[in-house]
């Protein structure tokens, strides 16, 4: 695999092992030590990859130039990761639009507040949108290979 598709498949898999992370701290899941532990050793195996392929990329041995293939997979996975983001905040503005006339009709009054699930609701959006850009950028690889 090239570079890139290392890049690739670093970022998937450390984007996958924040939002499970996430998703289990945020829920209050009860899981084992020993699958909290794996993801911590992905989330640092993963990084510590990047950094390494980020430190040989500044050498001139290890530098790779990007080609077009690469410029258009990249430009892809940006799209697709914008696409997924462009979905869901309209989403989540729907979202609270219908919360706040519905708190609004049942009190009597219009109060614009937000629920405390929006942080919830826009981290995990990021950290999604994130993963459909690296997504998109390892099944092209995959398919140019």
């Amino acid at each position: 695999p090239s570079k890139q598709e290392w890049y690739a498949w670093t970022s998937l898999t450390s984007g996958l092992a924040l939002l499970t992370w996430y998703t289990i701290a945020v829920l209050g899941l009860e899981v084992g030590e020993s699958f909290i532990s794996l993801l911590i050793k992905v989330l640092v195996i993963s990084v510590a990859i990047e950094i390494a392929l980020g430190i040989t990329g500044k050498t001139p041995a290890g530098r790779v130039e990007k080609d077009e293939r690469d410029r258009q997979i990249e430009g892809y996975g940006f799209r697709n990761g914008y696409y997924f983001v462009m979905v869901a905040l309209p989403v989540l503005a729907w979202k609270l639009g219908i919360k706040v006339l519905l708190v609004g009709l049942k009190s009597g009054e219009l109060a614009l507040h937000a629920p405390g699930t929006v942080l919830h609701y826009l981290v995990a959006t990021f950290l999604l949108a994130g993963i459909v850009n690296a997504g998109t950028r390892v099944v092209l690889y995959r398919r140019a290979a």
